[in-house]
């Protein structure tokens, strides 16, 4: 007798012993003969999460017998109350510095990497603590004991707010410049490519 896998019921230890014996070819992964062995299979027994028949075919079809449910949690700028609160006026690219100059911003000044590591350290607070517009993952998580404690941010004062407007005028002509220069390089490049066909591999007839 073959033992079966814990977690899994008769019927599905029985499929998977199945699929363990038979050859793996494409008409045995068929629709058509995942339903067929789902319906050869003997009645599991009787028992109050007894899957139904639909899972079973699910499972023998998409490999997921015996799987569990992962949590999954999603921590970004839309948890941030400036957007919760702005009746859609605010969005993710008006927090996030990085998303300026071609989403480039953070490259060329480290005050915008610093307004979104900022952003990105009081947005997990907000998705742990929670806001007027949703609970805190702590209390579903229940780990109320468990707090992010705040930091001194001193020097670190750009919070979602870091804009090219805060970049002098002078720095900003000499990105233009540097700019233009090289994606003039490209384009010509492009253009020039365009005429020109690449060298012919070597016969190895």
């Amino acid at each position: 007798m073959t033992p079966s896998a814990p977690g899994l019921t008769g019927a599905e230890s029985r499929s998977s012993a199945s699929r363990a014996s038979e050859p793996s070819t494409c008409s045995e992964r068929s629709p058509k003969r995942v339903v067929e062995r789902a319906a050869e299979a003997p009645p599991a027994e009787p028992s109050a999460e007894a899957p139904t028949s639909l899972q079973i075919i699910l499972d023998a079809a998409t490999g997921t017998a015996g799987k569990e449910f992962a949590w999954v949690e999603v921590v970004s700028p839309d948890l941030d109350p400036r957007i919760l609160g702005s009746g859609g006026k605010t969005h993710v690219r008006d927090l996030l510095a990085g998303e300026r100059l071609g989403h480039f911003l953070g490259f060329a000044d480290e005050r915008a990497r610093r307004s979104d590591f900022r952003l990105g350290y009081e947005n997990f607070r907000q998705w742990w603590e929670g806001t007027a517009w949703r609970p805190g993952f702590r209390i579903a998580s229940n780990m109320v004991d468990l707090g992010v404690p705040l930091r001194d941010w001193r020097g670190w004062e750009e919070f979602g707010q870091f804009s090219l407007a805060d970049i002098p005028w002078y720095r900003r002509f000499v990105w233009s410049i540097r700019l233009m220069w090289r994606y003039g390089r490209e384009v010509r490049a492009l253009m020039k490519g365009s005429r020109k066909r690449g060298p012919v591999p070597p016969s190895t007839g």
